[in-house]
């Protein structure tokens, strides 16, 4: 049974919505991560960082109002939230260093990469029920990402390859 409020329109309103902010989001996402490149050449990492989680929240906000979302509070919930907000400033510090040494196109290439590996970290970790169709579409995914990525040994050796291959060559992985 559906709620009175919800219509055919109103979902339809929804998903337009969430197109439209996806779209900006494509487009815009870019244009943040050159600002935060050059950014780089006078300040530190960091400091970009939270710079762009301010502007970000700054960004929100309104929008979180404006749709009426409730905000509800737990001890036991804000400690995920802690350890959660840890790890994504954590991986915004590193992207932003990474732009700093790497072309943005590289770094965005790489970064595009993440959910192919989650997807296959969640069937191996999470035990995630995975179909040949979606292992499929992970391997063209990483292969059109190393076509555009076109990585080489010149600018790190081979010594991750070879860190890369001692796991599975050693007594203890069989």
């Amino acid at each position: 049974m559906t709620s009175p409020s919800y219509t055919p329109h109103h979902a339809s309103s929804e998903v337009t919505f969430g197109l439209l902010f996806m779209l900006l989001s494509v487009l815009i996402s870019p244009l943040i991560d050159i600002f935060s490149k050059l950014a780089t050449a006078t300040i530190s990492s960091t400091e970009v960082a939270a710079f762009r989680f301010v502007i970000q929240s700054l960004t929100m906000l309104p929008i979180v109002f404006l749709r009426g979302a409730k905000i509800q509070f737990s001890l036991k919930q804000s400690w995920y939230h802690a350890i959660r907000g840890a790890m994504v400033t954590t991986s915004m510090i590193s992207f932003v260093t990474t732009l700093k040494v790497m072309a943005v196109a590289d770094a965005i290439a790489i970064f595009f990469v993440e959910p192919i590996i989650l997807t296959i970290l969640g069937s191996i970790f999470l035990k995630e029920t995975i179909g040949w169709r979606r292992y499929s579409a992970c391997a063209v995914g990483f292969l059109g990402a190393m076509l555009i990525i076109q990585p080489s040994f010149e600018e790190v050796g081979y010594m991750p390859f070879f860190l890369s291959s001692v796991p599975s060559v050693s007594p203890s992985s069989r």
